[in-house]
């Protein structure tokens, strides 16, 4: 049973995390929503230098667009690193979710237990796979 609590005390803290973290990138890049452009879009416009790569949000968090996702890291030091996938969705795998225990003092964490947990929560209906090791959450992000 305890399992199942850390479960729930890093996915939620990693759910919360996230949805600030594309929250506020849809705040401070108004392009985003125009002409139906996803915010997954943001990325590849980094890349083709439309936008800045890196900067600051209005809560102060750190942002730096990578290959085909974001790195956001709090003013606490919380980092939420993540891609898009080609249906515009958050996607991560285990070593983010890994990067983002550790970031939050979860150090009694390692990337086997990690892929347990990412492994239980697909299963229970939490997580839905996703291509390439990598999982979604399940309900839509608002």
């Amino acid at each position: 049973m305890s399992g199942q609590v850390d479960d729930h005390r890093l996915l939620d803290g990693f759910r919360v995390a996230l949805e600030a973290a594309v929250s506020g990138l849809k705040e401070h890049f108004a392009i985003i929503g125009r002409n139906g452009l996803p915010v997954g879009a943001l990325s590849g416009l980094s890349k083709a230098d439309r936008i800045e790569r890196s900067g600051e949000l209005a809560d102060g968090a750190g942002f730096r667009f990578h290959g085909t996702g974001c790195l956001i890291t709090t003013v606490d030091g919380v980092e939420v690193d993540f891609d898009w996938s080609p249906d515009d969705r958050e996607v991560f795998d285990a070593w983010r979710l890994l990067k983002h225990a550790r970031s939050r003092g979860l150090d009694d964490l390692d990337q086997a237990a990690v892929e347990e947990i990412l492994e239980r929560a697909a299963s229970a209906g939490i997580l839905r796979r996703q291509a390439g090791g990598f999982f979604s959450f399940t309900s839509e992000m608002e």
